[in-house]
Order: C-alpha cells, then structure tokens, then sequence
C-alpha cells in the first residue's frame, strides 16, 4: 500500500490493503506458506474444533465426553483408538467415535441395519473356511 495515500472510504481503503497482501503473498510464496504452517501448528486444536463443531454440531466438551465414556476406543470394536466421527447422514446427529476400520466398514454398508445382518450371516455361514 502506497504511503501517504489518503482514501475516501474504509473500504477503499481495506480494498487496497488487501491488494496489497495479496500482492506480498504471490511475490513471497514460502514466506506465506511457512506463515500459514506455523499458525496451523500453534492453533491446531482451535482449528480442529471449529471444524467438528461447523461440520457435526459438536462442541469440545460434547466431543470429550463421548470420547472419555468410550474410553478413547472405538463404539464398534473397543480396540482401537477412537478418530472418526460417526453421524447419520439422515439426521446429522451423531452417534459416537469409531476408528477407521469400522468407520468405513458402516459407510460401505450404506449404514444399512439389514444389509449388516446379512454380512453378519453369511460370515457366521462361512466360519472358519
């Protein structure tokens, strides 16, 4: 931003100043890069929470709760470290916390309740074969 410069209006003036940011960031792209990395670094938890709370409706406390009820594991299996929101994509409501596996074992099965009985039959069919 030029200096000395006067503007007529607030928003000439943020309108130049973020042309001018703009204009630093394309001329100094590993400043800008190295900039935004740190400021991910030191507010990863902020950022994380933000994200669970736009997307799932879940608050930090909300999300600690359901995590120390199950203990950190998974709702599904108990065995492994708890990382994946689960939620209904009907409703949006969330159910718990699973780990990968299970999570993707659901979204494959469409979270379909008979579709899962199925796979449950035909592995107890099929057992130790």
């Amino acid at each position: 931003m030029p200096q000395g410069v006067k503007f007529t209006t607030e928003e000439a003036r943020i309108a130049a100043r973020r042309k001018s940011s703009v204009d630093y960031r394309r001329r100094h792209p590993d400043r800008n890069i190295a900039s935004r990395k740190k400021y991910r670094d030191k507010h990863r938890e902020e950022i994380v929470a933000k994200k669970r709370e736009a997307r799932y409706g879940l608050t930090s406390d909300e999300y600690y709760r359901i995590w120390n009820e199950q203990f950190g594991l998974c709702a599904i299996c108990q065995d492994k470290p708890a990382k994946h929101i689960d939620h209904s994509h009907v409703t949006g409501k969330v159910r718990g916390l699973l780990c990968g596996p299970c999570n993707m074992g659901l979204g494959l099965c469409q979270e379909s309740v008979a579709r899962l009985k199925a796979a449950i039959r035909y592995l107890e069919k099929h057992h130790g074969r």
